[in-house]
């Protein structure tokens, strides 16, 4: 039962191409971006309210 266990905890770790992590970087700052833009529209659609 360990030996089961064992062979399905981790997968195998390889390395990742540096081109992944800047294109990673990317998405990540434009999905900031995104969040930042979309609280600036429901503040603005939350002073309508009022």
């Amino acid at each position: 039962m360990i030996i089961v266990k064992i062979s399905f905890s981790r997968a195998t770790q390889k390395e990742l191409p540096s081109d992944f992590w800047e294109k990673n970087y990317k998405v990540m700052k434009a999905f900031y971006k995104l969040i930042d833009k979309t609280e600036e529209v429901l503040w603005l659609l939350n002073s309508f309210k009022d």
